[in-house]
């Protein structure tokens, strides 16, 4: 049920979000802290420090409330003793403050985190939806600041567990894989470092120096871990890290670790349930709303009941134009350009060479690929030759797949292959490839020039909707485009991007960044894919990358450069940009703006009862420089918005901003019903994903190998 608050303001279509407004009540006793650091301690450990002995302070005595780090302060609602020490740190009373408001954004953050925490180990936050299936739904709290006020985030995820835990599979005699995903009792998910192996004698022994540290569910995994090693004279202990930036390793039992479950391991089904409508997502956070207003109370805080509604709508005319100069007004899909009689691509290479490549396991599973072939020469390449492109069609090459994928290799299959602009059709008769059996494939094709679509068993290639995709992924990654935004501009846009994995062997990560550059995103320009290959650390883009980036730039240094880093930015990374683009290449006039994409407010439509996903180009401005943006229209689930903030660039307006990003997924034809994200992102993350699996082709302008 809705607030008749709400329900009253519903006559006319109004927008609302998740967001809650938090104020203290009154005014309450304070102590103040501060930290003394011993000479053995490390900075990173304070806020862990913090947020545990907090958690402690609200779950082991209802007389005692927390304390909260404010800058360098430590704040305490009530006096919790003369100091309260641990190895690392003392903390040490210092003054009394006769009232307290919370006015700053970490004072609040460390709050509602603690607060959380209380909430999850009591288990209000987390309800089965299917038990024997392994599916938990997990609720969020998190603040958010508009304008200095504080508001209270509230939203959950699903949590998908296998049924067995680590210990289980090394009992078993699996291989669990290193740099995997694994839930801790707490609900937390953990990276997977390293596994072994302990005596009886060594499991008590680390046992008993982890429980004065350990969490009540973690102490009961410990118990009944040493139940199974007396058991069978042997037990797993696993080192696991929250932050990959960071790396701090955690020890934990091996059965305290539950693999996490991926969206491609679930059935249609369970797929609905944790996709929910947007009406079974508002009822469900306001039910909980009701819950954590009265929890909140208990400390002097109310929180409103009205969620926030000051949400504006900004819509720039989304227009493409194709090759014959046809106009198009498009929103959240490219099916409207692709079903026009007379539509023309911006065709870049005309003469293109299209072939089939056949991976089967039988003569029958190779008969079957033959006559899903027929059906696509008959569909999109019968499509794409009335477009005006000339199709030289290559021999099928129909290739048995041995038993041992590793050692299998398409050089000698591939490598007499002659064409202009080569393409083949990859149709393999299994449901999904190895990981590293696929990008061997996109490897080695790459290697011999040849762009490739791999098309799985599943795939319904008589689906009016795959036969859109497929033909967007054949013109494009050979150089040729469905059409191209309407308006032309100055700017030159720049997509940034890091992706990681982790080393299977060694400590840390290898990691790698894409980048794509678009240069006029109106009709004529072109996307162009940079191979900038230099080492990266952590979540920060180092000097030597900023180096280059500004080296092939400085050609455009007389247009406005637009950057979109995916994530967040660090100062160091922030500093590079400014001082090598301004004081090594004399580029000027550049704006550097942080997209991320997930943990964001969500945005809703409602009209009396009915509640739906937002119109695209809704946003909820958090500041002069910040803002929440919808940027699609979702068929299933809930719309999850972008956050994008302006860091540098002091004639690029966030309006302006806005309307770039939202005009600029116009261009991520990935698939023909575009994609959250505009074309820089997405395909800079694309690129990133491809170079951290060792696929770097050459710089290609035009040939977007990454769709």
């Amino acid at each position: 049920m809705y607030p008749v608050a709400i329900i009253s303001n519903m006559a006319q279509e109004t927008f609302v979000s998740n967001l809650f407004g938090l104020t203290q009540k009154n005014p309450l006793p304070v102590w103040t802290y501060r930290l003394k650091k011993k000479e053995s301690a490390i900075n990173k450990h304070i806020k862990f420090l913090l947020n545990s002995a907090c958690l402690r302070l609200l779950s082991e005595s209802k007389d005692k409330h927390p304390f909260f780090y404010d800058g360098e302060t430590v704040i305490s609602l009530v006096d919790i003793g003369d100091s309260f020490q641990t190895d690392d740190y003392i903390l040490e009373k210092q003054s009394f403050i006769p009232e307290y408001f919370f006015s700053s954004p970490e004072a609040w953050n460390t709050f509602i985190n603690s607060f959380a925490n209380l909430l999850m180990v009591n288990r209000e936050d987390v309800k089965y939806v299917s038990k024997s299936k392994g599916i938990l739904r997990r609720y969020i709290l998190d603040t958010e600041f508009i304008n200095q006020n504080a508001y209270l985030r509230i939203d959950f995820r699903y949590m998908l567990l296998t049924p067995e835990n680590l210990d289980g599979q090394l009992r078993k005699g699996e291989e669990p894989e290193i740099g995997g995903r694994y839930y801790t009792p707490n609900r937390r998910i953990a990276i997977l470092k390293d596994y072994k192996e302990v005596s009886k004698e060594d499991y008590e022994k680390l046992m008993k120096e982890m429980l004065p540290m350990s969490l009540h569910k973690t102490k009961v995994a410990w118990e009944k871990g040493l139940k199974e090693v007396e058991k069978h004279g042997y037990g797993y202990i696993a080192k696991v890290v929250f932050d990959e930036s960071d790396m701090t390793e955690y020890t934990y039992p091996a059965n305290a670790l539950v693999k996490v479950r991926y969206i491609e391991d679930l059935d249609r089904e369970e797929l609905q349930q944790i996709r929910p409508k947007p009406r079974e997502r508002w009822e469900l956070i306001m039910r909980f709303r009701d819950r954590v207003a009265s929890l909140l109370r208990d400390y002097s805080i109310d929180l409103d009941v009205e969620p926030y509604t000051k949400i504006e709508y900004i819509a720039p005319r989304f227009e493409v134009v194709d090759g014959g100069g046809k106009f198009y007004q498009i929103n959240g899909s490219v099916r409207k350009v692709l079903e026009t009689q007379d539509w023309k691509p911006i065709i870049r290479n005309p003469r293109i060479s299209v072939g089939f490549l056949y991976l089967y396991t039988n003569r029958n599973s190779l008969r079957d690929l033959e006559n899903r072939a027929r059906i696509i020469e008959n569909t999109v390449l019968k499509k794409v030759s009335s477009l005006g492109l000339h199709i030289d069609r290559l021999k099928p090459i129909p290739i048995p797949i041995p038993t041992d994928v590793k050692e299998f290799s398409l050089l000698h299959h591939v490598g007499d292959l002659e064409g202009s602009n080569t393409f083949l059709f990859v149709l393999t008769n299994a449901s999904k490839l190895d990981t590293e059996f696929y990008t061997e494939i996109k490897r080695e094709l790459l290697g011999c020039g040849i762009q490739s679509q791999v098309i799985y068993h599943r795939t319904n290639v008589r689906d009016k909707h795959v036969v859109y995709n497929l033909t967007l992924g054949l013109l494009g990654k050979t150089g040729n485009y469905p059409y191209f935004l309407k308006e032309s501009s100055n700017k030159v846009f720049v997509g940034i991007d890091l992706s990681r994995k982790a080393r299977s062997s060694n400590k840390g990560t290898l990691n790698a960044v894409g980048t794509a550059i678009i240069v006029d995103a109106s009709n004529g320009g072109t996307i162009t894919y940079k191979n900038i290959d230099v080492p990266a650390g952590g979540e920060a883009i180092e000097e030597a990358y900023v180096q280059k980036l500004g080296s092939l730039l400085y050609e455009y240094r007389n247009r406005f450069i637009v950057i979109h880093r995916d994530g967040r930015v660090s100062e160091d990374e922030f500093k590079a940009y400014v001082e090598i683009f301004s004081k090594k290449y004399r580029i000027e006039n550049f704006a550097l703006v942080s997209v991320l994409k997930s943990g964001t407010p969500r945005i809703f439509r409602m009209k009396g009862n009915v509640v739906e996903n937002p119109s695209k180009g809704c946003a909820i401005l958090l500041s002069e420089q910040e803002a929440i943006i919808s940027t699609y229209e979702p068929s299933l689930g809930t719309h999850i918005p972008l956050r994008i903030k302006v860091l540098y660039g002091d004639y690029y307006s966030l309006r302006e901003a806005i309307e770039d990003v939202l005009k600029l997924t116009l261009l991520n034809f990935s698939s023909f019903t575009l994609n959250k994200l505009p074309a820089t992102v997405a395909f800079a993350d694309m690129i990133a994903w491809y170079k951290l699996h060792g696929i770097a082709p050459e710089d290609a302008d035009g040939n977007l190998f990454f769709l």
